[in-house]
């Protein structure tokens, strides 16, 4: 034997800016006083759906770790 296979896992963590608009699919409707608050679950998932299709994702980390299912690579059985 002149190898041992370890099967390792990467994760890899990127971030973007998106601007959100203000408008009325994420504010609320005004209260008895006239004031206008930010739905933050909508602005959540605005942020969401826009990051979904935005180009300029920038690589905050990446960790690299032994897998915690150790398993033979694809194709390699033991008879």
């Amino acid at each position: 034997m002149d190898s041992i296979s370890i099967r390792l896992g990467r994760v890899t963590v990127e971030e973007a800016y998106v601007k959100v608009p203000v408008d009325d699919a994420i504010l609320r409707p005004p209260n008895e006083d006239g004031i206008q608050k930010i739905n933050t679950e909508a602005m959540w998932a605005e942020a969401i759906a826009i990051g979904a299709d935005h180009p300029e994702w920038i690589v905050d980390t990446r960790d690299i770790e032994v897998h915690p299912t150790q398993k033979p690579p694809p194709g390699i059985t033991f008879d």
